[in-house]
């Protein structure tokens, strides 16, 4: 197989909104990517001054078989030596082994860091990096919010329309999308999070934080020291910041806190960080 090129970011657009991670995968992918779902123009204007040219390519739904479908056609018409980059949100993580198996190629999932040689992929929940050197184009997702973006002026990209795929049925038919259950969704794509760290001195004070998140319709995040003690699950620690600026903070949760435009603060502690 001839060495990659480059990279291009797969995003899977659902009814014109960019996923968590969505701006990231494009600027890793130097603003060129492949946008695939439904109603993509209503997502043009959320990458303006990070997408730099977008090939277009829609669906009659999001799928993750039609989604993959439609992306490998792309691929392999119009950048078939570039590695693709897919954010990792539900529907990325959906798409990314698919298009991998269309478009035989390796799979990496998870990565911190990705250039057209190189992967970097964070392991041992963060506290350790491994790193595979590429000589092929693979197929990689990109935990959101780890690289950030790189806004530049708001111009409008440069854009490549691609006909609709057709003939493609997808295994199951979607009556309709269910909104996400805040107390159980990715963090990465929560509008609100009410975060508790180490002045909360038990697990019953974290089960009321999630009774009291659930009631203000927010998810529930926690620092390491708390997951590490085993109080509340892995899922839960909120090492990245909410998709909107409102956050609830019970501690020093400073990863969040600095990333975070409005604060409420429930129980501060006075000592120092």
């Amino acid at each position: 197989m001839d060495a990659p090129l480059g990279l291009v970011a797969v995003v899977p657009v659902r009814d014109g909104v960019l996923p968590a991670g969505g701006l990231e995968a494009l600027g890793e992918c130097h603003g060129v990517g492949v946008l695939v779902g439904t109603d993509l123009e209503g997502a043009l204007p959320d990458s303006h001054g990070v997408a730099t040219r977008l090939f277009l390519a829609p669906t009659d739904s999001c799928a993750p078989r039609v989604l993959a479908d439609a992306a490998a056609a792309v691929l392999r018409s119009h950048a078939p030596r570039l590695s693709a980059v897919v954010p990792a949100s539900p529907d990325g993580r959906d798409l990314a082994p698919l298009l991998a198996r269309r478009l035989d190629r390796a799979l990496f999932a998870g990565a911190t860091e990705v250039s057209a040689h190189r992967v970097r992929i964070a392991r041992q929940g963060g506290l350790a990096i491994a790193q595979f050197d590429v000589q092929s184009p693979f197929v990689a997702t990109l935990q959101p919010g780890v690289r950030g973006v790189e806004s530049r002026a708001s111009v409008a990209p440069d854009i490549i329309h691609v006909a609709q795929s057709s003939g493609v049925t997808a295994a199951v038919t979607s009556e309709r999308v269910l909104p996400p259950d805040v107390s159980t969704m990715d963090l990465a794509e929560a509008p609100r999070i009410i975060g508790g760290g180490a002045g909360l001195d038990g697990a019953e004070r974290f089960a009321r934080l999630g009774e009291v998140s659930r009631a203000l319709d927010a998810s529930m995040g926690v620092t390491r020291v708390i997951t590490d003690r085993g109080w509340v699950s892995l899922s839960v620690r909120s090492g990245r910041p909410a998709s909107s600026s409102i956050l609830a903070c019970t501690s020093r949760s400073e990863s969040v806190v600095r990333s975070s435009t409005r604060v409420v603060s429930a129980n501060p502690t006075t000592s120092s960080a």
